[in-house]
Formats: C-alpha cells, structure tokens, sequence
C-alpha cells in the first residue's frame, strides 16, 4: 500500500517510525528509512512503533526477547547495510538466524526448537529396544531409515531404496547413492567439493564425513563417546547434544557406528559375519570350533581389518569352502583339501587364525608343506607317483624331521611373510608378520619343481 492510500493514523504510524529509524541510523536518508518501514506489514507497523517507545535500545541492543515486528525491522536494516542496528543472536545457540519461536530464557531458531522436540521424544525404540529420541512414530531416526522409510524403485540403479525427487538431476526419483550433491565449502577441511551431509557444524565433504565418524571422541556436554557433528559455545559436541536427528549409533550395542558397518559398530558387524558362517555348520564339533573364532574375532584389538578380512579376502572364501561341509569338524587335513585345490598360501593365513584362536594345535608346517608339496605333484603328474612317494618318504622326510629337532627351520620350507599372516586384528602376540622385505630362501629339496618333477638334481637318475 502507498502512502497515498493509507488513512491518517497509518501515515501517522509511517512518520514515527521513520523518524526512529533516523534516530538510530543519522546518516540514513529519509527516503532509505520510508522505503524500509514500506516493507513491513501494515498491520505490525504499530506494535513495532509502540515497542520502539517502550524500549528506545531494541535497535542496538541485540535483545532477543524482542517482538518479531522489530525483529523484521531489525533484519531489514541489516541487510541494508547498516552497522549501527545489532541483530539478536538465539538465546540457545547464540547463531544469527531468524528467531520464529519464544522459550523462558527468549525466543531462539527453528534449528534449537527442533532439537528440543528431539529430546523430549526420548522413548525406548519399538524397532531396536534402545532408550533414545524416537521422533519417528515411536522409532528411532536410524531403524525408521532402514526399516520404515517408504521403499520406492530409483529411477537410476533400479534399486529399491528411500528415494526422493532431486531437482538438481531434472526431478527424477533417486536414492542417496545416486543423487548429485552440490559443492559447497566443507566446513571442516574447507575443501570445494560435493557435500556428503549437512551437520550442524557445517557441510562435510567424504573424507571429513569418514573421518568424523570413524574417529568419535569423548562430548564435552554429555561424555558419551560419540561423533562430534555438533557445536554449541564455539565447542564441537555430539549430535544428539547439538539437536541433531541422527547420532550415529550402533542400533544394538549403543557405541558409535562405523561407516563400513552402519548402522551396526565394527564389532556388531564382525560377528553378525561370523554368524552367517555359523548358521550353515551342522556338526556340532564344528560349531564349537567356530564359536572360538567368533570369540576370538569379536574382541579383536582391530575389528576393522578383521571385518574386512571376512567381507573381501581370499581368506573369507577358504573360510566358506571350508564350512561348505557342516558335518564334518575342521582339522588340519581339511585345511590341507583347501590348500590342495585352491589356495595354498591363503590357507596357511587361514590355518594361522584357526591356531590363534585356538581351534587347531600347533604343527610342523615345514614337514606338512613338503607332505602338501608331494600330494599336489603327484596329482598333477600321477605317471610319476610310484617314485615321488617312496623317495619323499624314506629320504627326505626323515632328514626334514631329523633337522627340525635340530632346529634348523628356517631353512627349510617356506618363510613366513605377510600374505600367510592370521586374520587382522588378532592381536601382537598371533601376527606372524614379518617386516621389512622378504628373506632370500634357500633352495632345497622340497621347492617345487612345477616344469617336471623329476628334473630335481637328487631325481634326475631315476627316471632312467
């Protein structure tokens, strides 16, 4: 509405308050204060005026408690770019934002108001059991997600996923995988690049998303162990302190979760692998073979190589081959089978984990190699068996044994290195890894000669 269509008391109304605009910012122009009061609603004119009578410093003073007409008038001027005017910071977090709802202490930003809704939704999770905010219809943010969530079909990969429409990629349907994210200034390392989340500290690029998770600290409001996403008093909190609707969590255990394993901790995650293993063994010998390796793997000084251990490697597919048959217990002769026809350097890893956990007893891998070594050739080169096995066993197994009680191993088959090291995570004392480069062996008489077994020098009259 111009100034011309309004009545008397509005125009009245207009000149007040441009005049206490001037008074607070003299070196603003008549007509700069008219066309700020023309911003504001007619209707909130005469509170702002009457509040501006009662409180002459409600301009400059950064009062909080002021009404929101003011608090419009306030904003306007600033972003006019005028320096006198002081905007009012939220009285919980003390940021600069718009100030929509009022408490005791004075009004503060939806951001505050939401994290005290969040708090006062602390219920016991009705998906997980956990004592936690549950603001969605009684589950916590982290099991409404995974379980809840509505599942829809993403335009992208054609997975089923919580999706939502993005306007950045022409408003299709996509997953959180397959969204584009814009660039943005991480508000941890400062990097340009696209954002990974948006905390209350500030956007996170990947890097800084992995590292904050996966390196949680102790919260100075709280002292829970926890990812520090939030901020309050300049201070670097948790998430739940800082109102934040996920606190990255472990939905069983309540310690924080991993980025490999969420919404699970590494540990939740490492047995939860074992107990796939577990739920195939029939045989109850077996079973309680591999419950000491779950043992042993669950209270890992390193649950984070051990998971990976059990996700990716060689050794998770031994691992599974040798439980492919749940009847029969593991012993050092079913390792050898899967040594024989796979692998033979991951099942020596695999046989170190099941020693240090105490499934297997301690042997002479020297001598088992060389008997592995004879089986292998001689199904590989059956024509040459009747000789290989009656040398093998009258000669060189003997002066092998006889030399291990001597001692002398380390010449003698193959030299520990770190492809044949026990799982990951296992602790100092069950690492058989060797630093530094590998040791030049010496060539002895159970090397295996893969051209022809009898080119051996101590065979090579026998095959005349």
């Amino acid at each position: 509405m111009s100034p011309a269509e309004e009545g008397p008391k509005a125009r009245a109304t207009r000149a007040a308050l441009t005049q206490q605009i001037r008074a607070t910012c003299p070196g603003m122009s008549p007509h700069a204060a008219d066309d700020v009061v023309s911003a504001i609603p007619v209707r909130s004119r005469g509170r702002a005026r009457h509040y501006l009578d009662e409180h002459t410093d409600a301009l400059t003073s950064g009062d909080p408690t002021a009404i929101p007409s003011v608090l419009f008038l306030i904003k306007l001027l600033a972003d006019a770019g005028r320096q006198e005017v002081r905007q009012p910071a939220c009285s919980r977090c003390g940021r600069i934002r718009p100030l929509p709802h009022r408490v005791p202490e004075g009004r503060i930003c939806s951001g505050c108001q939401g994290a005290a809704q969040y708090r006062a939704s602390v219920a016991v999770c009705r998906r997980c059991g956990k004592t936690r905010p549950c603001p969605a219809r009684g589950v916590c943010s982290a099991c409404y997600y995974q379980h809840e969530a509505p599942k829809r079909e993403c335009t992208s990969c054609g997975q089923r996923a919580y999706c939502t429409v993005s306007p950045r990629d022409g408003d299709r349907l996509l997953c959180g995988t397959c969204r584009s994210r814009r660039n943005v200034t991480c508000g941890f390392c400062g990097r340009v690049s696209p954002s990974q989340v948006n905390w209350p500290r500030g956007p996170a690029c990947d890097r800084c998303y992995a590292r904050v998770l996966n390196h949680p600290a102790a919260c100075p409001q709280c002292n829970r162990t926890r990812a520090l996403i939030g901020q309050a008093d300049d201070v670097a909190v948790c998430g739940t302190c800082s109102g934040y609707t996920t606190d990255y969590t472990c939905t069983r255990c309540d310690s924080p979760a991993h980025t490999k394993a969420r919404p699970l901790c590494l540990r939740c995650a490492v047995d939860d692998q074992l107990a796939k293993v577990l739920a195939a063994v029939t045989s109850p010998t077996a079973a309680e073979q591999l419950q000491q390796v779950r043992a042993v793997l669950a209270h890992a000084d390193r649950p984070g190589p051990a998971l990976n251990w059990l996700r990716r490697s060689l050794e998770h597919r031994l691992f599974a081959s040798l439980t492919a048959d749940g009847s029969q217990p593991i012993s050092h002769a079913s390792v050898d089978d899967v040594a024989l026809n796979i692998s033979c350097r991951g099942a020596e890893s695999l046989r170190n984990t099941l020693v240090a956990a105490g499934v297997l007893p301690h042997r002479d891998e020297h001598l088992a190699r060389v008997e592995l070594y004879v089986r292998r050739t001689v199904r590989d080169h059956p024509q040459f068996a009747g000789i290989l096995r009656p040398y093998v066993s009258w000669s060189v197994l003997p002066r092998l044994r006889r030399r291990a009680h001597r001692s002398v191993h380390h010449s003698m088959g193959h030299s520990t290195h770190p492809e044949c090291s026990p799982a990951p995570g296992l602790g100092r004392e069950a690492r058989l890894i060797t630093r530094g480069p590998r040791p030049r062996r010496r060539r002895c008489m159970a090397d295996p000669w893969k051209e022809h077994p009898l080119q051996h020098p101590r065979l090579s009259g026998l095959g005349t």
